[in-house]
């Protein structure tokens, strides 16, 4: 990350922008991290609850995520970054 930093400007847009990611990944289970890698304390497993409850909305995400996802299967190398 500090290497980046010593780059042009887009590296470090680049590098700043997956940082936040992570950060903004990890938030919901900090507190499991802390206690098992800083505190060294066992830790519950985490608590996975399906999204949507009804069967018609997890078919109607799954259709949307197929209706977005396939043309990026068939696009052009050079469209897709």
């Amino acid at each position: 990350m500090t290497i980046n930093f010593s780059y042009d400007v887009p590296v470090k847009l680049y590098s700043s922008h997956l940082l936040l990611l992570a950060v903004f990944l990890i938030l919901p289970d900090l507190r499991r991290l802390a206690s098992l890698l800083v505190l060294n304390r066992p830790t519950e497993p985490a608590r996975i609850e399906p999204l949507f409850q009804r069967k018609w909305l997890r078919l109607a995400s799954a259709r949307k995520a197929e209706r977005v996802g396939w043309p990026l299967r068939f696009a052009p190398p050079s469209t897709v970054r």
